[in-house]
C-alpha cells in the first residue's frame, strides 16, 4: 500500500530574507543541516538530513557526533551522494522501518526543494532498501511525499 508522508522544513531562517536558511551547526563544517518534521498518520518525527558540500572534505563520524550533540532530539540522516532523481542516504542501522521511510521521504523532499530537482519521481536508497517518491508542494515550507512503489 502506498504511503504519504507530510514533510515540513523547520530549518531556522537566517536574517530578514524569507528564503535564506541557516543550515549550519557548530562543529559540523562543510555540511548543510536541514531540519524537518516528518509525519505519517499519527507518528511525527524530527529529522535532520545532512548534505556535505561538494568537493569539500568531511569527517562523517565527527560531523554526525556534532549534529547529534546539537540536535539531540532529532534522528539524523546523511546524504552520501545525490544526482537528479536519486539520493543515497545513510541512516543508523538500528532505526525502525517506519523511521527509515520518513527519513527517506524527508531526503526526497529536500532533494526536490533544496536541490532544485524537478524529476517526476525521486528514488532514495537507504542501505539495501529503495523507495520511490513523488513530491508535491502543499504550503509554505511543506510538502506531501507520496510513495509510488515499495521498490
Amino acid at each position: 500500500m502506498a504511503r504519504t508522508a507530510r514533510i515540513v522544513d523547520i530549518t531556522p531562517k537566517a536574517g530578514a530574507w524569507p528564503n535564506l536558511l541557516d543550515a549550519t551547526i557548530p562543529g559540523a563544517p562543510n555540511v548543510q543541516v536541514a531540519r524537518v518534521i516528518a509525519s505519517l498518520g499519527d507518528r511525527e518525527e524530527r529529522i535532520a538530513i545532512l548534505f556535505p558540500q561538494p568537493a569539500q572534505p568531511v569527517d562523517q563520524a565527527a560531523v554526525l557526533r556534532a549534529v547529534r550533540a546539537h540536535l539531540a532530539d532529532f534522528t539524523v540522516g546523511y546524504v552520501e551522494s545525490s544526482q537528479l532523481g536519486l539520493v543515497h542516504l545513510w541512516v543508523d542501522d538500528a532505526s525502525p522501518g517506519e523511521l527509515v521511510f520518513l527519513a527517506a521521504a524527508a531526503a526526497a523532499k529536500l532533494q526536490h526543494s533544496w536541490g532544485w530537482d524537478e524529476s517526476p519521481s525521486i528514488r532514495v536508497r537507504v542501505g539495501d532498501q529503495s523507495f520511490c517518491f513523488q513530491v508535491q508542494h502543499s504550503g509554505e515550507r511543506s510538502h506531501e511525499v507520496l510513495e509510488l512503489t515499495a521498490a
